[in-house]
């Protein structure tokens, strides 16, 4: 959802899904092996090994998850989830959470958990799911090279990061930059969660 993307041209119906975690990635193929048969993506590994990129094109699976999000771009500050997936049940509610976070959420070694977007719909409505399982982030807004951007954090409390680990929020993401580079989130998680 966060890290993915569909887009087309004359030819092509494209789907491609980045992350800097490998695990995620395979997770990702293998779930569009099991929902749609797509299997074998094209695979590419950049910005110097950080990054893993798969790409398959397929008609109907493209439609299928434009379905789903007729206009779904979280750096597009006009867009939003569709409403269907912010009412839905818990458990896809806690879906989308996991997506978030795992793609575009941080961890610090102090315990300051981080995620931002440019668009203010999306933030928050993601805000309201948050509450749904009883975490209350605060949000601040803030310009980014010329671009309005909205960060959503969460207080530095034992009772948040032992809601994010039994929700396994982080699952296997990892952190993308900084001194905790190419570590799991969720083991940076833990080690606060013993202090």
């Amino acid at each position: 959802m966060f890290d993915g993307s569909l887009f087309r041209n004359k030819y092509y119906y494209t789907i491609r899904y980045t992350n800097a975690s490998k695990s995620l990635v395979e997770e990702f193929v293998n779930d569009m092996g099991l929902v749609y048969g797509l299997s074998d993506p094209y695979r590419e590994i950049y910005d110097k090994g950080k990054c893993y990129r798969v790409t398959s094109r397929a008609k109907k699976a493209y439609e299928d998850l434009l379905s789903y999000t007729p206009y779904f771009y979280p750096s597009d500050s006009s867009s939003k989830i569709p409403e269907e997936l912010v009412a839905a049940e818990k458990k896809i509610q806690l879906e989308i959470l996991r997506a978030f976070w795992r793609d575009e959420g941080s961890i610090a070694f102090s315990g300051k958990l981080t995620a931002e977007l440019r668009s203010k719909e999306i933030i928050y409505q993601l805000k309201s799911i948050h509450e749904n399982f009883d975490l209350y982030p605060q949000i601040s807004k803030y310009i980014d090279k010329d671009t309005r951007s909205y960060k959503l954090y969460l207080l530095k409390k034992d009772e948040i990061w032992e809601k994010f680990h039994k929700l396994d929020i982080f699952g296997p993401s990892l952190v993308a930059r900084g001194s905790g580079m190419g570590r799991k989130k969720s083991d940076i998680l833990k080690d606060l969660l013993k202090e």
